[in-house]
């Protein structure tokens, strides 16, 4: 599995590679099977929630980070 790093903010000038719901630890494993995706983004400030979320795939990792810290976690592979 590829370096990750969770922030609390998201993924900027990159193009959506796909968007689906499911498990945290699910998108973890189907970014890192896919070439193209190099991070997620998905709703809310937990960094693991119990609940399935709606993820967002990126295909590129540049974050612009949530000072409030509110409104979305991302996963950025590095």
């Amino acid at each position: 599995m590829a370096p990750q790093v969770v922030v609390k903010g998201y993924i900027t000038d990159a193009e959506n590679v796909f968007m689906e719901t499911m498990e945290v630890d699910e998108a973890k494993q189907y970014c890192n099977a896919n070439a193209k995706c190099k991070g997620f983004t998905f709703a809310g400030p937990e960094e693991r929630p119990e609940d399935e979320v709606t993820i967002t795939f990126k295909a590129g990792s540049k974050v612009r980070h949530d000072t409030l810290a509110l409104a979305l976690t991302t996963l950025a592979l590095t």
